[in-house]
């Protein structure tokens, strides 16, 4: 029996060669031209490959095994996910060692950055899986987007950036519908800065307040559109001090899932928030 870390170790420096034969079976001098490499370097890699039993000869022709076809999957799967977790390093440090934060939410999740120096937000997307959709690529467009009065928000609001509570101002006053579970910490912020503003969206019926006890350590926000499935994302909201530090935006259906029942989580245990002249 092979060891998982033999195994482990042939996929890091074999990748290509077993990828190639999961394509369609091949000769080694087809492996050579098609990976412009050395014919030892090809033999010495199928014999690696055929010692972990991740490819076999048939006649002339090498193919992957079935435990070839399932490592690879398995060994891209977990590239990707470090890939998600390295691009988004720095995002993430800034959150609590124990925040409870799934890999559905990450894999493929495009990073959103605030330059603090310049006020301008950087972008940035995995390039195997862009979550923009839109005209030319570009996430910000995905985001603006995700403000137009047709969509409906479902969020978990730890704490108010003011750059945010004013851009959802603006669209509520456009017509967003928003529902949102708050910490007690925003909910003090919204009666005291965004007091007005909040008591007419609570009036006008497009924003719906619930205050919980306890909330996540960042922000999580649902976008649905009842008329495109395409625009429906799930965004991680990350700050520091109030401040609005990054994003990371993910459109998948394992990301929305998740972030829909930690949604459902902290509803149950929060109550309705209206506000009234004696707050």
């Amino acid at each position: 029996m092979v060891a998982e870390a033999g195994v482990l170790e042939v996929l890091l420096q074999r990748g290509a060669l077993l990828r190639r034969l999961a394509r369609e079976p091949c000769q080694p001098s087809e492996l050579v031209a098609d990976l412009d490499s050395s014919r030892s370097t090809v033999d010495r890699g199928l014999s690696e490959l055929q010692d972990s039993n991740l490819v076999e000869r048939v006649e002339s022709r090498y193919r992957t095994t079935l435990v070839g076809e399932l490592a690879l999957a398995e060994f891209d799967r977990l590239s990707g996910r470090l890939r998600s977790a390295v691009d988004a390093s720095d995002l993430l440090a800034l959150l609590p060692n124990d925040a409870p934060l799934d890999w559905r939410m990450l894999d493929g999740a495009a990073a959103v950055r605030v330059d603090r120096r310049t006020a301008v937000t950087e972008f940035e997307r995995p390039p195997d899986r862009p979550v923009d959709r839109g005209p030319n690529g570009d996430p910000f467009r995905l985001f603006q987007s995700a403000l137009e009065a047709d969509r409906r928000h479902r969020a978990i609001v730890p704490t108010v950036p003011p750059r945010l509570a004013r851009a959802y101002r603006e669209a509520i006053r456009g017509g967003l519908e928003v529902e949102a579970v708050v910490s007690d910490e925003a909910a003090a912020t919204l009666c005291s800065d965004f007091r007005e503003a909040t008591a007419d969206a609570l009036d006008a019926h497009r924003l719906s307040l619930w205050e919980a006890p306890t909330t996540l350590p960042y922000g999580l926000i649902v976008v649905d559109d009842p008329n495109a499935d395409s625009a429906r994302l799930a965004m991680l909201v990350i700050c520091r001090e109030d401040e609005l530090r990054g994003l990371l935006v993910n459109d998948s259906g394992d990301a929305l899932a998740w972030a829909r029942r930690q949604l459902e989580r902290y509803l149950a245990n929060a109550q309705p928030l209206s506000f009234s002249d004696g707050d």
